[in-house]
């Protein structure tokens, strides 16, 4: 897995994986959930997944600090 600081580099030229372990392990952990957390055939993040506002919220902000999510 690779991991762009896409503010600075949106054309995702430069991996920072190395340069940035403890987000990229932060990132690995988080989607590893998401993907456990999916229910299969809805699709991550669909309205009809059962997640109420309040985890939306939480996920949205979460991506937002990790740079995929502008305000």
């Amino acid at each position: 897995r690779r991991l762009f600081y896409l503010k600075k580099d949106p054309n995702e030229l430069r991996d920072v994986k190395g340069s940035e372990r403890d987000t990229a392990a932060k990132m690995q952990a988080y989607l590893k959930a998401l993907d456990e957390a999916a229910t299969p055939g809805t699709g991550a993040g669909s309205a009809s997944d059962g997640s109420s506002a309040d985890e939306e919220q939480k996920i949205e902000a979460h991506l937002a600090a990790l740079g995929y999510v502008e305000d």
